[in-house]
């Protein structure tokens, strides 16, 4: 390069690509062919900075391609469901928690859920299913249950959606699936062990 200054050297190179497109162009393809680890790891780490610096443009697009690709996105959140169901978990209790104002609690983690599962053998905790899981508050967080682990255990997404924001107890009770066992490892999972109707809040 015939510049010692720097100045002069980049304007120097920059006319010489200017004028050797597609001399450049060539030269750039064989280099991604040869280093192509190296290209996609500068790629994602320049997006990277790119969306860190531009979070509220990144969100509009994400929103834009989200509405475009409906579908796409869905089946994506679906196999990401499939294959992270103690994140999903995790994190769908931490939304309902924000939205309900349940701040300054153990934190529930991915692994806090797997824990409070394993309490019940990764089954339903009132009829004993093992399908379809999903993190039942035993005490509601309408009847101001909180979202702290001592309240959370395994329901199928039937006893959940039956349960709903009903007393436990009374609502157990009357459950085909009721059973006094059961119950009994409920409340020493929850710390529950008030008489009928008095159940203490966590």
């Amino acid at each position: 390069m015939p510049y010692k200054d720097p100045e002069k050297r980049r304007e120097y190179k920059r006319r010489w690509n200017e004028a050797n497109k597609e001399k450049c162009r060539e030269y750039e393809r064989r280099w991604r062919e040869a280093n192509r680890e190296k290209y996609l790891e500068i790629m994602r780490n320049g997006v990277k900075r790119y969306q860190q610096a531009n979070p509220e443009k990144k969100r509009e697009r994400d929103r834009r391609w989200a509405k475009a690709n409906r579908e796409k996105k869905q089946e994506t959140q679906r196999l990401y469901q499939h294959a992270n169901p103690e994140k999903c978990r995790a994190s769908n209790q931490r939304r309902r928690a924000r939205k309900r104002d349940q701040h300054g609690l153990v934190p529930v983690t991915a692994e806090v859920i797997n824990q409070r599962f394993e309490l019940f053998g990764h089954a339903c905790a009132y009829c004993g299913a093992q399908h379809e899981l999903t993190v039942d508050h035993f005490i509601p967080m309408a009847r101001g249950g909180t979202h702290a682990p001592s309240n959370l255990v395994p329901a199928c997404r039937s006893c959940n959606s039956s349960k709903g924001d009903s007393d436990p107890e009374q609502w157990y009770r009357q459950q085909p699936s009721f059973n006094e066992q059961r119950w009994k490892q409920i409340q020493k999972a929850t710390g529950h062990h008030k008489a009928p109707g008095q159940l203490a809040l966590i």
